[in-house]
């Protein structure tokens, strides 16, 4: 889903951060593989960077978006940030990962990397 009218986004970020709406089933299927944060999942099928925006404002927390091959992986952060450790961490390190996309509770749009 894609608003590029900046009052309809606006509307729909404050509905979902006071529980107004809820998000779509899709959306509501990527959160539940990365529920907490911290969590993170590893996903076959491109996840679009906007989706970030409507997870980053139904839960308060931060969200990144790295890419590895054919493999998007959706990293579920804190309220201002993603921490990157473990085995995500040595995959950056090494290059075979990189980040594409960050989004913080309140952004209209994900900061594209």
């Amino acid at each position: 889903m894609r608003i590029h009218d900046q009052e309809t986004m606006r509307i729909i970020i404050n509905a979902l951060q006071n529980d107004e709406i809820g998000l779509n089933d899709n959306m509501q299927a990527i959160l539940a593989r990365a529920p907490e944060p911290n969590d993170w999942a590893a996903f076959q099928n491109r996840i679009d960077p906007m989706n970030l925006v409507y997870l980053a404002a139904k839960t308060s927390d931060s969200f990144a978006l790295l890419h590895c091959g054919e493999t998007d992986i959706l990293l579920h952060g804190l309220r201002e940030d993603c921490n990157i450790s473990g085995v995500l961490l040595e995959l950056l390190s090494s290059k075979r990962l990189r980040v594409t996309a960050i989004c913080r509770p309140g952004n209209f749009e994900p900061d594209l990397l």
